[in-house]
């Protein structure tokens, strides 16, 4: 059951990415996409390897 969870939380972060450059326009969208690719990177990472 690790696998799903590991996945809504990616799109979670994605989705409050998302939200996030929605209600401010002002807000670098690079540093938000930097910050939002690394922690989807280390999520998986420690995510699907720790069901093996």
């Amino acid at each position: 059951m690790r696998y799903p969870w590991t996945l809504a939380t990616i799109f979670g972060i994605w989705i409050a990415i998302a939200v996030i450059l929605y209600s401010d326009a002002r807000i670098d969208a690079t540093n938000l996409y930097l910050a939002g690719v690394v922690t989807s990177i280390v999520l998986a990472i420690v995510g699907f390897k720790s069901a093996v």
